[in-house]
């Protein structure tokens, strides 16, 4: 019974579970109160930073992250829908509600994980985003958008393997 129940402890305390991040972004709460139509929002791409392998199975060196920055008035009483509206994206990053970023984050700041795959070659990507401001009576505004790319990241040349 000790050898099977050791055998157990050792599947599942594997490292492998060990990734986690904070939350990046929090729903925006439409409550229904009246609100003027928010203002065409201004974002910039502030980073991305690409997946990678480093050896560890547990860690968290295989996400990717698109870190925008809002550079407009900000206001906790808009959220914004992001969506790709040109371009192919290898993972699903942006879902269907308005957002605002958590308050583990700058306020102006949106940061977009995805599984970028822990190796040290990256395809180059180029997506064009459509940022949808949303007020608190659920209203929407003009839409902008943000071309976002990247080139990859080609296998090193010593890696032979």
């Amino acid at each position: 019974m000790k050898r099977i129940f050791a055998v157990l402890l050792l599947a599942f305390s594997s490292p492998v579970f060990s990734c986690s991040f904070a939350p990046m972004t929090q729903e925006f709460e439409i409550t229904g109160e009246e609100a003027e139509a928010p203002e065409r929002p201004n974002f910039e791409l502030k980073s991305i930073k690409r997946g990678f392998y480093d050896g560890n199975g547990g860690s968290c060196s295989d996400a990717g992250m698109i870190t925008l920055k809002n550079i407009s008035k900000n206001s906790r009483d808009v959220g914004y829908k992001f969506s790709i509206v040109e371009g192919a994206f290898e993972d699903t990053i942006f879902g269907d509600n308005p957002i605002v970023p958590s308050n583990f984050v700058e306020e102006s700041e949106f940061t977009f994980i995805w599984f970028d795959g822990h190796t040290d070659e990256q395809e180059p990507f180029e997506i064009t985003i459509e940022i949808t401001p949303v007020s608190k009576s659920g209203s929407t505004g003009e839409s902008a958008r943000l071309i976002v790319a990247h080139p990859g990241v080609e296998k090193p040349w010593w890696k032979i393997w």
